[in-house]
């Protein structure tokens, strides 16, 4: 997503809240908790369903190279290991 789109659509998130006070104030039968909850909600849903992807996005590569690490670590401390067991052995055949 271009860093351009993202930025619109946030902020028209953020503006939501003001749009729904800017509606005129009807005390009538328009007015229910359930449109006031949707509209008080609605913008955190929103917010989260647009950012959860992006924060796996970043971190996909982080933790792929993390687990690149490791397996290289491992790898290294198996080689290590070997060189020690030629080393005992080496040092048991001179005792």
């Amino acid at each position: 997503m271009n860093i351009k789109h993202l930025s619109v659509i946030v902020g028209a998130v953020l503006l939501l809240p003001l749009l729904a006070h800017a509606e005129p104030q009807n005390v009538g039968a328009e007015s229910s908790a359930l449109g006031n909850l949707l509209w008080g909600i609605f913008p955190i849903v929103l917010l989260v369903a647009i950012f959860i992807p992006l924060i796996r996005r970043t971190q996909k590569p982080i933790l792929k190279r993390s687990q690149e690490h490791m397996e290289r670590q491992v790898q290294h401390m198996e080689r290590v290991e070997q060189s020690l067991d030629r080393i005992i052995k080496l040092l048991e055949k001179k005792d």
